[in-house]
């Protein structure tokens, strides 16, 4: 099994620089013509990382590159286990890239160096003492621990290097953990400091020992809820279903990897139970118990043959996830007689990290038109903000209300309907007075709102696929008189939250655009979860003034949770989705083609005039794909565009 391990180690993903260093034959004799060192072949005295590395262009490939710049690649990346079996390995390996001396001391004293500077935030002055009320002695943002420099010093180190500190700091969490629950400690590590970890570990390609990590972590996570509720019961179910959220997202990412094993599916799925044994209905929890039921209940249909025994206990779970809108109830039936109230939940839409009080969760769950209120004041506010923190923010307190009020599902489906359907008119057709569905400032907003909404199982994905499809199709209706409204704003709004949507967010800041990646270095470029230097808002602070926000997912498990509603979207929709707007393509460039030759002659005389040095004869100029920003794009170019991208996702 260790043998398996490390042929499947992250360092094989080095495709671009393997291929410089091809094996040569048992014969070949090019290690005759090096000198004595490995060391010796490199550009710098003493290489740590692969950037130090002679660089060669593939188009430029010697064939005779010295064998021992690909035994130097080997060795300074190639991981071993950290344990006494390979001690003697990691031994040698320092005594053939160092040899001895000050050389070999240097190099272990800089990985200690960055070792112990991360270790900082594991540490029991960093972490929660739950003796005292879950207090934090020292904070790790407030002494001005500088992350992007920690990041820096990590990335040029070795692969084998990196996994060593990873390795080490996981080790540290789970002896908090272990330590907790036998009652013989009493501090726990911060929630931001395990995602930053788990973005570490990411970085430094050790997807093996991140998923034994996380599926030893939701073991003692477990067993250490029972210390935590005697201890400190306010934080106890706050603190590990957070936590669990993010391991979740992290066996969504890698769940293929996690069901090739029956006991780690064994193992995750009895911790998960135990981790969310205290909700009575699961209809009715937090978000984060939510996400945990659903992937407790995708793990059971993908492995039933392993839980069938636990069939009964999941009847509950499986009546909640297999939870369809249009199935129970249809949200047109929805009536609400009170006018428009747009004071309602409004003091925890602007202040979305307020807690809410359970009298006002109480009247969402009773009244109709309190919820109606609550999606309609929250719908305008997204559209109104320029804060993607407060978005945010404002999109998680959404996703807990939904978690607490199951109601609420109907009512963003109502909602999204109105707006991506301009033929379906219900009692949200209201909001289309209060926002400019044409203003396309507001498209990224409603899609991060949405794309939160989605990521935390609010309502079902394929649901809402059903209703961009069916707003795709207004524009190639032949009499669009029978329409109330114009359908084009309607429909490239639904392009552009599908573009969003069928996005796998899948690495640090990738659920960013170009201007948010812009303003960080690559020393920087870590999850936007983890407790790093700038926020969204300071970032975009630093452009100019007016700048409108970028598409931004602020949390790494929400684009981990997100990916995994994509891979259980039915391939039936899919298709659907990709055939919809290939027909609204092909129907508003036959109309835009017909529009043209129906003009009088004069027109028609300037249209030639314009087409002057091209064969008229040739109609593929009205295929090309606009390279022109989406905003000066006309729907069919989008449309187009929208199809390419969604084509080119791998796991399409």
């Amino acid at each position: 099994m260790m043998v398996c391990n490390l042929f499947f180690s992250p360092i094989f993903l080095f495709t671009d620089h393997l291929l410089l260093f091809q094996t040569d034959g048992m014969e070949s004799d090019k290690e005759d013509d090096a000198p004595g060192s490995l060391l010796g072949v490199s550009s710098t005295p003493n290489p740590t990382s692969l950037s130090d590395l002679p660089v060669v262009s593939k188009s430029a490939v010697n064939p005779e590159i010295k064998a021992t710049q690909r035994h130097l690649l080997y060795s300074l990346h190639f991981p071993l286990p950290l344990d006494s079996f390979f001690e003697h390995e990691i031994n040698q390996r320092y005594m053939l890239l160092y040899g001895v001396g000050k050389t070999k001391d240097d190099a272990k004293y800089a990985v200690k160096k960055v070792n112990k500077e991360i270790m900082k935030l594991f540490s029991t002055k960093a972490s929660m003492d739950i003796s005292q009320g879950c207090k934090v002695r020292k904070s790790i943002k407030k002494e001005g621990y500088d992350f992007g420099n920690t990041i820096s010093k990590f990335q040029a180190l070795s692969i084998f290097d990196q996994q060593c500190i990873t390795s080490t700091c996981s080790a540290t969490v789970l002896e908090m953990l272990r330590s907790v629950a036998n009652g013989s400690g009493n501090h726990l590590p911060l929630i931001e400091s395990v995602a930053f970890l788990f973005d570490l570990m990411e970085i430094a390609l050790n997807v093996h020992g991140l998923i034994e990590f996380v599926v030893q972590m939701v073991r003692e996570l477990s067993n250490a809820d029972g210390q935590l509720q005697q201890k400190c019961s306010m934080v106890s179910r706050l603190y590990c279903t957070a936590i669990g959220l993010y391991i979740v997202g992290i066996l969504y990412r890698y769940h293929n990897y996690v069901v090739v094993s029956n006991e780690d599916v064994l193992n995750v799925f009895d911790a998960l139970l135990k981790l969310v044994r205290h909700v009575d209905i699961p209809r009715e929890c937090t978000s984060a118990e939510r996400c945990i039921f659903f992937y407790i209940n995708d793990l059971f249909l993908s492995c039933s043959f392993i839980l069938k025994k636990h069939y009964d206990t999941l009847k509950p779970i499986i009546a909640m996830t297999d939870f369809s809108a249009y199935k129970d109830k249809e949200p047109e039936q929805c009536t609400v007689s009170s006018p428009y109230n747009s004071s309602i939940m409004m003091q925890y839409l602007k202040n979305p990290k307020l807690k809410v009080d359970p009298k006002h969760i109480r009247e969402l769950n009773d009244s109709p038109e309190e919820r109606y209120c609550f999606v309609f004041n929250a719908i305008v506010c997204t559209a109104e903000t320029n804060d993607m923190d407060h978005l945010n923010d404002m999109s998680v307190l959404c996703a807990e209300l939904t978690a607490s009020c199951p109601n609420l599902s109907f009512e963003w489906l109502n909602a999204f309907k109105v707006l991506c359907n301009c033929s379906k008119m219900n009692e949200y057709s209201k909001i289309l007075s209060h926002i400019k569905i044409s203003d396309r400032n507001i498209y990224d907003n409603l899609a991060v709102f949405l794309l939160i909404l989605v990521a935390r199982r609010c309502f079902s994905l394929d649901d809402f696929i059903l209703i961009c499809v069916s707003g795709l199709i207004v524009p190639t209706i032949q009499d669009l008189s029978t329409i109330p409204a114009d359908p084009e704003p309607h429909s490239r709004l639904c392009c552009h939250l599908l573009m969003h949507l069928f996005k796998y967010y899948d690495s640090p800041l990738a659920a960013s655009s170009t201007l948010v990646n812009s303003l960080f270095t690559s020393s920087s470029r870590y999850s936007l979860t983890s407790p790093g230097p700038l926020g969204l808002s300071s970032m975009m602070s630093t452009n100019k003034s007016g700048t409108k926000a970028p598409f931004a997912i602020k949390y790494a498990c929400d684009r981990y949770l997100l990916g995994g509603a994509l891979n259980s979207l039915k391939i039936q929709l899919i298709i659907t989705t990709m055939k919809a707007i290939f027909v609204l393509t092909t129907q508003l460039e036959r109309k835009e083609a017909k529009s043209i030759f129906k003009q009088d002659k004069s027109d028609l005389d300037d249209f030639m005039k314009q087409r002057s040095g091209n064969d008229f004869g040739d109609m593929s100029f009205l295929h090309k794909v606009n390279l022109d920003p989406i905003e000066k794009q006309s729907l069919a170019e989008f449309a187009k565009q929208v199809l390419k991208q969604i084509c080119s996702q791998d796991w399409v």
